[in-house]
């Protein structure tokens, strides 16, 4: 409505808009103006695409009279989005597979998922055992055999975009890494919290499993 260059998300910004709000505002039915201000930002002034052209209000708002109604609200803290890039181990020993749980400060806290190395980089199986924290997760595992899954799987979050991989090993022995890992009986693995982009492996797994025992 005013088209203020303050951002929204700044001290200096709530004061300003704080008091341009009082002006506007009817103490004697300040509950039904709230309401009514929430109903129109729903309806009508979204953040995205405002209906502006079909607005009561377009021509006192200095927004739609100056054509700048995209460049409102101003936010200075404007979160960035990243890409992570994740190799989940689908490790196979015999009738036990392996699973870690996150920590904290972190997405998913709490819920179980496959070992994980993590690359600040779109990588290939190839490239991916050649990384240290490969090698060291197999260390001591005897003969390993790797099948790739699914790769680069797009997993959009809140500020992050995951591209996931996933990796079905076999190996015949646990080695010192892999022993700091928890070893889950593969048909209690449905006991544990995952995340949905492990959950979706899952489901893909058990169809594979289908498949196969049909024919």
């Amino acid at each position: 409505m005013f088209a203020l260059p303050t951002p929204i998300d700044t001290g200096a910004g709530k004061k300003e808009f704080t008091k341009l709000a009082s002006l506007v505002m009817d103490p004697a039915v300040a509950g039904l103006h709230n309401q009514a201000i929430m109903e129109f930002g729903a309806l009508q002034c979204t953040p995205q695409n405002p209906a502006c052209m079909f607005c009561p209000l377009q021509q006192q708002c200095m927004a739609f009279l100056s054509h700048t109604v995209q460049q409102y609200p101003v936010k200075q803290n404007k979160i960035k989005t990243r890409n992570r890039y994740f190799h989940y181990l689908y490790i196979i020993n015999g009738d036990t597979i392996y699973l870690n749980r996150r920590g904290k400060g972190d997405i998913w806290e709490g819920l179980y998922e496959f070992p994980l190395i993590e690359t600040n980089q779109p990588c290939d199986l190839l490239a991916l055992q050649q990384t240290e924290n490969f090698r060291q997760l197999f260390e001591g595992c005897g003969k390993v055999e790797l099948t790739v899954d699914t790769s680069h799987i797009k997993h959009v979050l809140s500020h992050q975009i995951l591209y996931a991989s996933f990796y079905r090993v076999t190996i015949e022995k646990s080695g010192p890494e892999l022993d700091t890992y928890l070893p889950v009986k593969r048909e209690e693995l449905d006991k544990f919290a995952v995340s949905r982009l492990i959950h979706i492996y899952l489901e893909k797994l058990k169809e594979f499993h289908s498949g196969n025992l049909a024919k």
